[in-house]
Order: structure tokens, then sequence, then C-alpha cells
């Protein structure tokens, strides 16, 4: 913990872009979160929609990724999960088919409150023990 307070100590006047972003990381791994959001939002990219999540800021989540080019398994499992929480179920079974191509994933996806609601449905069903 010592190591992220000077990590913290040298990033808070700097005013670099890259800067406020690792702060913005530092900030989130100390689950420091609302001040992770205001950091990472204007990078506008898959940690800053993480950030939004994590403070309940679903609809902003869906507009950064809507700018966001990035079709990993774990950007696909942000947006189902942005989904999930909207409850934009065609969307999330747009996305969630992707995420679970990662095993890790689809073992969370399992474990995941806010798939709860899916969890009685065939498509998701399938979809979890396709292994």
């Amino acid at each position: 913990a010592d190591n992220y307070e000077k990590a913290i100590e040298l990033l808070q006047d700097v005013e670099l872009p890259e800067a406020r972003y690792n702060l913005g990381l530092i900030k989130a791994k100390k689950r420091c979160l609302g001040e992770a959001y205001e950091l990472l939002r204007p990078f506008a990219d898959l940690n800053s929609a993480i950030a939004a999540l994590s403070i309940n800021k679903n609809t902003e989540a869906k507009s950064i990724l809507a700018g966001v080019k990035d079709d990993r398994p774990v950007a696909e499992y942000v947006r189902s999960l942005t989904a999930a929480r909207l409850e934009e179920h065609s969307s999330f079974y747009r996305h969630i088919g992707n995420a679970c191509a990662d095993d890790a994933l689809l073992k969370r996806a399992e474990t995941e409150p806010d798939f709860y609601r899916y969890h009685k449905e065939d498509t998701f069903r399938r979809l979890i023990n396709k292994r």
C-alpha cells in the first residue's frame, strides 16, 4: 500500500494525460471508485467504462462503449454487463457469447450477480454449459 501512496504523490501534480490515466488506475485498484471514474472518464476507453459501471453509471458506460473499438472478450463482457444492467436483453445476448469465448470470463459469467436474471433462460444455460 505504501508504494501506491508514493505513486499517487508523484502523479497528482503532473498534468500529462498519461499521468492522469495512471492515477485513475491506481485509484481504481485502491477502490476509490468515484475518483477513478473522474480521472478516467475523459479517456473514453474500456477502463473508463469499467470505472463508470463500478459507480453504477450504467448509461455513461454504454455511451463510452459505443465509441470503443475493442472486440476482445473482456470488452464484450463489459458490454454484456452494461446491457444486463440496462435491461437490454438482445444486446446482452449479442455480447455475452463473444465474452464467453474466454474460459475465465465464462466461469465469471456463471456467478455474476447482474446475470442472475438470465439463469433460467435456455439460451444463457446453453452458453454457460458449453464446456
